[in-house]
């Protein structure tokens, strides 16, 4: 979670990546026999014997330093084949992403606390909250209008995140000086260059016997 750029970036590689592998694939399945198909065939059969999946679905750090290998072994031993198929614009566009991933994954947030320390003061919050709403429940025991009254920030909370988790499938965000819900914000402009890289219709591709 310190990490959320790279976890961004992290989609993009493998996105890429499968767009790598199924563009050479492509050519490795052709009908009869040509050139293209046995160059295709010896790349995949040495450097991506069993697709992608087992790349992207290392973690962060892992994946950063296999595509990185990748990337090195198939400009020194296929460079050729990468000419001959047309996808040195691909592995070029890899290479470019991969590099900015593993900037980002050195880029965490000097906020961060370790997460053994939130989940402690998360316990010890949700118990004392629990007490409160225990007390105040025994106290007007017999006033539930009262009851309601003072209990009615909790109940509006409640109502408000049950809205938003049905209308966005998720845990809303909030400001801890406010307590109001921090909206999704438009990318700054350092993150453009995240979205112009993004290939929509290059998913990663499953493993291929």
């Amino acid at each position: 979670m310190a990490r959320q750029k790279a976890a961004a970036r992290d989609v993009q590689v493998d996105r890429n990546l499968g767009l790598v592998y199924r563009n050479v694939d492509g050519f490795a399945q052709m009908e009869g026999d040509s050139e293209h198909k046995t160059a295709a065939r010896e790349m995949l059969e040495d450097l991506l014997p069993n697709g992608v999946h087992g790349i992207i679905t290392q973690t962060f750090d892992e994946q950063h330093v296999t595509v990185d290998e990748f990337l090195t072994r198939v400009r020194q031993d296929y460079a050729d084949t990468l000419q001959l198929l047309g996808t040195t614009p691909m592995i070029d566009n890899l290479e470019r992403l991969n590099t900015r991933f593993g900037e980002e994954l050195k880029a965490t947030d000097v906020k961060k606390v370790p997460f053994s320390d939130f989940k402690a003061a998360l316990a010890v919050a949700q118990e004392e909250f629990a007490k409160l709403i225990f007390v105040v429940c025994a106290h007007f025991l017999h006033e539930p209008d009262e009851r309601n009254r003072v209990l009615a920030p909790v109940i509006e909370q409640n109502e408000r995140v049950a809205a938003y988790i049905k209308r966005r499938g998720t845990n809303p965000e909030i400001d801890p000086n406010t307590g109001e819900v921090i909206e999704d914000q438009d990318d700054d402009a350092d993150d453009e260059p995240v979205d112009t890289d993004v290939t929509p219709d290059a998913d990663p591709v499953p493993v291929t016997e």
